[in-house]
């Protein structure tokens, strides 16, 4: 299960989502796991990927990330193409999950060329999808 080691401390989950509304759902669900993660949202990809490229060291990349595929300004795609041009060695072993509303076959299929994305699921965030 995707998970069973976030009881460490430290461990982080990031959502990024343009709509609070599932920005609240998604962490309410995650929390519900308590797994004692800490779970941080961003509404802005731009804005997550431009703190990516500061980053010094692995550890301010969360360990798991699910966005939104269609967002203003960045969407899913868009953030993924800039992710995976970081040093892996700052990537680390981060998992992306595209959690969106779309149903789009080639959307599925797009997502399948990124290596960092595990799954791609459709919203509402179903937990047992990631056992």
């Amino acid at each position: 299960m995707i998970f069973e080691n976030l009881a460490n401390a430290g461990k982080t989950i990031l959502l990024i989502d343009d709509n609070e509304i599932d920005l609240f759902i998604n962490e309410k669900v995650i929390s519900a796991k308590k797994t004692g993660a800490i779970v941080l949202k961003e509404s802005s990809a731009l804005r997550v990927i431009d703190n990516f490229r500061k980053a010094k060291s692995k550890a301010h990349i969360p360990d798991i990330i699910f966005i939104d595929l269609n967002m203003p300004a960045m969407n899913g795609f868009d953030f993924m193409e800039n992710f995976e041009k970081l040093p892996d060695d700052l990537i680390g072993d981060c998992k992306v999950f595209m959690l969106t509303t779309s149903v789009d076959e080639r959307d599925i299929e797009r997502s399948q060329q990124f290596k960092y994305i595990v799954k791609y699921l459709n919203k509402p965030l179903d937990l047992r999808e990631l056992s």
